[in-house]
């Protein structure tokens, strides 16, 4: 009788880590757990205003600049810290849960957490664009995988929501800033120049250091993805939409960015230049 077959190392390993993150759905998706973190989000926000809070003596975060890089949530920006933790658990997991009947409920939820905390929308905005590296997310973008991966319609427009509800409340602190930069990248050195590589090289692209900006760079990013993700991929182009829609120096500002949008959107329907050179000499 011959002896045990062996099993190659990468098998075993990739067994073993399986049935951890099996175990690990087994129990994070309950019901029992939901309702836990539900009442441990629920033990601090703020229910009225910013000025009503003050009133009645709560700590208050401190605002973020739209000038300058925002800065992780203090241990006692409970309310900061708070939104994180929200807006993780339920776009990493109660969003990919099998039964989700109260998912516009967290949404709303999440929506009145942001409204009374500004340095957490802008780090939401930043951290959707971020690469995210460990044992369980690999490296991955969160916006890729709410908007493209994502295959619910109904989950993919929540989230659609919710972004617009916190580009909205960080809006009138950027617009200002978003509305300078404009006018320096407008009365920069034309792209290609010496002055301007020099310039690009040292300050890069003038409006990305707005949450807002950063994180349309990273929608446009994404473009060159939606191909392979069409099914999937209509709230992508419903958010550029959105934010177009906010104001004039939003669409400004994406008619003035380096990388020509309208040229994007254009490869994006009819294909790479090379093909469409190719196309227009045969025909010819």
């Amino acid at each position: 009788m011959s002896g045990p077959i062996p099993v190659s190392p990468s098998i075993l390993k990739s067994i073993l880590e399986e049935n951890v993150e099996f175990m690990l759905e087994k129990y994070v998706f309950d019901r029992d757990y939901f309702s836990f973190v539900w009442d441990v989000l629920n033990l601090y926000w703020m229910p009225t205003s910013t000025q009503s809070a003050i009133a009645a003596g709560l700590p208050q975060p401190a605002l973020a600049s739209a000038t300058r890089e925002p800065e992780a949530p203090q241990e006692d920006d409970v309310l900061a810290i708070t939104s994180r933790l929200a807006t993780r658990f339920t776009v990493e997991v109660y969003a990919r849960a099998k039964d989700k009947p109260l998912l516009q409920v967290w949404v709303h939820h999440l929506k009145r957490l942001h409204s009374c905390s500004e340095p957490a929308c802008h780090l939401f905005l930043r951290s959707l664009v971020a690469k995210r590296t460990g044992p369980r997310t690999g490296n991955k973008i969160l916006l890729k995988q709410m908007l493209l991966y994502c295959p619910l319609e109904k989950v993919r427009l929540s989230f659609v929501d919710f972004l617009m509800h916190v580009i909205k409340c960080i809006l009138p602190a950027e617009e200002e800033a978003l509305g300078t930069r404009i006018e320096e990248a407008a009365t920069a050195p034309a792209e290609g120049s010496d002055a301007s590589s020099s310039s690009s090289s040292s300050q890069g692209h003038p409006t990305r250091s707005t949450s807002i900006g950063i994180f349309v760079e990273g929608l446009f990013g994404m473009l060159k993805h939606t191909r392979k993700y069409h099914r999937n991929s209509s709230q992508v182009f419903l958010l550029l939409k959105m934010i177009a829609l906010l104001g004039s120096k939003e669409r400004v500002y994406m008619l003035t960015r380096q990388t020509n949008t309208i040229g994007q959107l254009i490869e994006y329907n009819i294909g790479p230049q090379a093909n469409v050179a190719a196309i227009t000499a045969t025909s010819a």
